[in-house]
């Protein structure tokens, strides 16, 4: 077994420091790997790179879009929070998303969700998209949010694009509100335009 620790800079151009130790040489897509985000992380992978935090020195390398949506349950956790400051609970939370999500015609009128369907898209950290377009407009709304990280940033940017499917960058850009354009950036949302799905 070999530590390594170095510094690198990852294809979004942010610097992240990494250690890494090899668990089988001959298992080639099988490792620890710990990130240096100020909140230590440990993940272990199989062949299957499901983290936004996984960044390397070349041989993998997670697009915009990967790292937004692996991120993308951040979006909903963060409006639950934003609901519970105001006395509301998951399944309120889930109420406003689904009802949102029919009127905006992001998904089929269907049975409303309940706090248990919240649970299990936080849980399974994999949300329907449906749900990520209604979270992202959905936040542009709260006044006090911020993205918890960079990933959800991303997460936001892309969902609010693909979530605005018949505006262009521009119009797109103008309905951030102030408060928002720190991170919502139009650099940002650039990004996002080019890497959402068509």
């Amino acid at each position: 077994m070999k530590n390594q620790s170095k510094a690198i800079e990852n294809n979004l151009g942010m610097p992240k420091a990494i250690s890494i130790r090899d668990k089988d040489k001959a298992q080639m897509h099988s490792c620890m790997i710990k990130i240096d985000t100020g909140r230590p992380s440990v993940y272990f992978l199989q062949g299957i790179i499901y983290s936004s935090d996984f960044i390397s020195d070349g041989e993998y390398s997670l697009s915009f879009r990967d790292i937004a949506l692996a991120d993308r349950y951040k979006l909903l956790r963060s409006l639950g929070h934003s609901h519970r400051k105001e006395g509301g609970g998951k399944a309120a939370t889930a109420y406003e998303v689904a009802t949102k999500a029919i009127a905006w015609g992001y998904v089929d009128d269907r049975p409303i969700p309940d706090g248990a369907k919240y649970d299990l898209w936080i849980a399974k950290k994999n949300p329907p998209a449906w749900v990520a377009k209604s979270v992202a407009r959905l936040l542009l709304d709260v006044p006090d949010y911020q993205p918890v990280d960079q990933g959800e940033t991303y997460a936001l940017a892309l969902a609010l694009v693909e979530a605005l499917q018949d505006l262009n960058l521009v119009e797109i850009v103008k309905l951030v509100p102030t408060e928002k354009k720190s991170f919502l950036t139009t650099e940002l949302l650039s990004e996002a335009f080019e890497s959402r799905k068509q």
